[in-house]
């Protein structure tokens, strides 16, 4: 749409114009050539500077939409619509025939990639559909030898071109189907992505196919110097081959090794160039000397129809289908190269037999070069970097791999250090990669690297690593190297791999007590060792096997954690402490918080002298190793680790150990009794934990103390221990009071208490009357003892405890935490 067809310039140039866009208005914007900048909404500017702005599509996935645009100046208005399609990723090859869907060996072809379509807007064609700082890239999914592509910006050449640079959302590509001559028809899979995660990417399927004329007689390897002659041949019946004649034209051209030779023309008498019609007889001459010690030569040539003989061009314009079974099996037969003719009467080769009735009749040959003492196959050997066994290599262990270039009688030869090599994992792949050069492990699947210098294959600077999945016996890798430009030149070997496994074994339940201490033994290091009881201890066993059998001489290291939330202990903040205020007080901290161990290499019989917060060890050979596991004071859940100290990256084994009191149970909900003092920290869930007998005999007594006093408050429980028992940690952080708490053999019950806090205020607790006067507060508002408040017990409840087999005293007397204890 132009305005400037739609009004006088000359009467309104210095006027401004205000541009609306009122259908479909989220589809498109403003964007000015000059400044970039971008608008959504209405434009307005002058005249002059009506040029300077186009519209761009704001969004890129949509079905086409009409967008109307409406243009408004001095009351005077226009309105315009057009189409908008939406962007997409496109991509195709082409010649310089058109768009092809097949390809053939030795060809060139481009490949266009753009997004979406050009748009005129505002007068002025759009092209810009893909930002500058998206990249494009082009990879090979399926067969990846066949085709290279070139990148002429950036300079890139490769199977796979990765984040390239584009003009405008537009990028030329050449393709050079440079690879392998295919003796049977072939899908060559490309896939072309962006970047911008709105265009979808896009897969190209191409067709690739042998040659139509079969080359005959020419050696499969020949010399620096040598001269073969290029003759085509062709099927006249099921057995038998018909040469061109001599004198047939064809367009001949050395697709790949133009270094390594040239073609001549016999009937010119020279040399020729590349893509010159001439008539035969050709020669392919071979340079007297090579760079290196084998080289790979190309060639295609395309007979001119007019004297091609009638007998192969039937009335369809194909190649007839010789059916030539024994020329398909005998390829590269007797010394020879030969290829098959595609059978394009095939029902499953139809489509593409339709689509080549105009395609060029073409024959392909690759030509070895080769010195006297010339590469045959490589040597490839297995340097594992452990001692423990020349021949194998364990989870996560690696090996050197040597290549040595060999020639036919298996002598070493010189090999340009510059020759291209490829490994790969033929076998298992899920169990091996390579580690490059520059000590990267390979991830990708097929394990393939490529592009490996022979100067440093040879030098052991390419390694095989196990470190993908520990197999669960032994595995066999074959491992595979060949020349980057020559697939025969190869050499293997079986990578024999072993499972390398640390392992816990702990039979029984996996369950021990924690240790229960008193209160004025918490802090001492020989109290808290000597109540230390079998019931605290777990005996278990650490073995670490290689390829099945118990290995001797690996360092490893025996450590614990504990589970957050378990027990009971609803935080998490602070952490379990660990230090103390030196190396004594913090290994006590570590045992008693975490846990600890007992290896029996100390002394046959358990002795708490020997005991340590973590263990380092090596293991023995044909031996499991013994160990007691000795419980925190904690009752919750506990991890213990086993790991490799010498080996980083074999997976440590782990054990979940609970600590707990045996048979505690919660204390329901009664219509008898209350359940409080649930927090944060230890919910109400979590706090009101004690043995069955216990928990029966606080039943008893608040139904008692209920029928005795029915019209005071029914008994307020507060905490009795948590599910797991242990230490009670009363304010969530690890430390404090309740230290009798443990083993669900005490309560405690709330008493009614009349108060000053902090703040002067006033504060009535319901509980058990253990004051006179009831209603006086033990304080002042000052924080002084009320001299008028007696703290004078409750002998009812106390005698109804007794009769119960509770022991009742008040604890924390004179302050807000004032309570009655039962001791069970």
């Amino acid at each position: 749409m132009a305005f400037n067809d739609c009004c006088n310039p000359s009467a309104y140039f210095e006027r401004c114009i205000w541009l609306m866009r009122y259908i479909c208005s989220e589809y498109i914007g403003f964007y000015n050539n000059e400044t970039h900048q971008i608008l959504e909404n209405t434009l307005s500017c002058p005249y002059e500077e009506l040029n300077q702005w186009r519209y761009i599509p704001l969004r890129k996935n949509y079905d086409p939409v009409t967008v109307s645009i409406n243009a408004s100046w001095n009351g005077i208005s226009q309105t315009s619509s057009f189409n908008l399609a939406a962007i997409i990723l496109k991509a195709e090859i082409s010649t310089g025939l058109g768009v092809r869907n097949m390809f053939s060996p030795s060809d060139e072809y481009f490949l266009g990639i753009s997004a979406g379509e050009p748009i005129v807007l505002l007068g002025n064609p759009y092209n810009h559909h893909i930002a500058n700082e998206d990249k494009i890239s082009i990879e090979t999914i399926s067969p990846i030898e066949y085709a290279t592509f070139y990148d002429y910006r950036s300079e890139q050449r490769g199977a796979n071109l990765l984040n390239l640079d584009h003009d405008e959302g537009a990028l030329d590509i050449r393709v050079y189907m440079d690879g392998p001559i295919p003796t049977e028809t072939d899908t060559l899979t490309i896939k072309v992505s962006c970047t911008d995660p709105n265009l979808t990417d896009v897969i190209l399927k191409k067709t690739v196919f042998p040659p139509e004329y079969v080359f005959d007689g020419i050696p499969e390897t020949i010399q620096p110097g040598d001269t073969v002659k290029l003759e085509i041949f062709y099927p006249i019946d099921d057995d038998n081959l018909e040469p061109l004649p001599d004198d047939q034209t064809y367009l001949t051209k050395i697709y790949k090794g133009t270094e390594y030779g040239r073609i001549y023309s016999e009937a010119e008498e020279d040399y020729i160039d590349e893509n010159t019609l001439v008539p035969g007889p050709l020669y392919f001459i071979a340079n007297d000397t090579i760079p290196d010690s084998s080289a790979i030569v190309r060639i295609r040539m395309e007979p001119v129809d007019e004297l091609l003989p009638c007998s192969i061009k039937p009335d369809s314009g194909m190649p007839i289908n010789s059916g030539k079974d024994n020329l398909k099996s005998g390829i590269r037969s007797s010394g020879s190269i030969k290829l098959t003719m595609p059978d394009v009467k095939n029902a499953a080769a139809g489509a593409a037999a339709e689509d080549r009735d105009y395609w060029p009749w073409f024959g392909a040959v690759e030509i070895k070069i080769g010195e006297i003492d010339s590469l045959d196959h490589f040597e490839l050997k297995i340097i594992p970097d452990t001692l423990a066994s020349q021949d194998t290599l364990a989870f996560t262990e690696s090996a050197k791999l040597l290549v040595q270039a060999k020639n036919k009688d298996s002598v070493n030869i010189d090999l340009n250090e510059n020759t291209l090599l490829k490994f790969s994992v033929i076998t298992n792949p899920q169990f091996g990669t390579f580690i490059n050069k520059d000590g990267d492990t390979l991830i990708t699947t097929p394990v393939v690297l490529n592009d490996v210098r022979y100067g440093d294959a040879k030098t052991g600077v390419i390694k095989f690593a196990a470190v993908k999945t520990n197999p669960d016996s032994v595995v066999k890798c074959l491992l595979k190297v060949t020349m980057k430009n020559d697939s025969t030149k190869k050499g293997e070997r079986e990578a024999v791999v072993l499972e390398q496994t640390l392992k816990i074994e702990m039979t029984g339940e996996l369950e021990v007590q924690p240790i229960i201490t008193s209160a004025k033994f918490d802090a001492n290091t020989t109290a808290y060792l000597s109540s230390i009881s079998d019931a605290n201890r777990k005996e278990f066993r650490v073995k670490i096997t290689r390829g099945g059998k118990i290995i001797g001489g690996h360092r490893f290291k025996l450590s614990t954690n504990y589970i957050d939330g378990s027990g009971g202990h609803d935080h998490t903040d602070p952490r379990r402490p660990t230090t103390g205020n030196d190396a004594n007080q913090t290994e006590r901290i570590k045992r008693q918080n975490y846990g600890s161990f007992y290896s029996y290499r100390s002394g046959p019989e358990f002795n708490t002298a020997h005991i340590q917060s973590t263990i380092e060890e090596n293991s023995i050979v044909d031996s499991l190793l013994r160990f007691e596991y000795i419980a925190s004071i904690w009752g919750d859940s506990m991890i213990v680790y086993l790991e490799s100290i010498q080996n980083s990256l074999l997976k440590r084994d782990s054990i979940k150990i609970v600590e707990k009191i045996p048979d505690l149970n919660p204390l329901e909900l009664g219509n008898d009794y209350l359940l409080v003092g649930g927090t944060d920290e230890h919910t109400n869930d979590h706090n009101h934990y004690g043995t069955n007998t216990v928990i029966q005999n606080i039943q008893n007594i608040a139904t008692d103390w209920h029928a005795t006093f029915p019209n005071e408050i029914v008994l307020q429980i507060n905490d009795i221990s948590l599910p797991y028992g242990g230490k009670f940690d009363v304010n969530g952080n690890w430390d404090g009071a309740h230290q009798t708490h443990r083993e669900g053999n005490d309560i405690d019950i709330r008493t009614e208490l009349h108060y000053y806090n902090e703040d002067g205020q006033l504060v009535h607790r319901q509980g058990i009357v253990v004051r006179n006067p009831r209603q006086d507060p033990f304080n002042t508002e000052t924080q002084n003892l009320n001299p008028n408040s007696h703290l004078t017990g409750n002998r009812r409840f106390e005698a109804i405890c007794i009769e119960h087999n509770g022991d009742a005293s008040l604890h924390s007397q004179n302050s807000k935490y004032e309570h009655y204890h039962i001791d069970f």
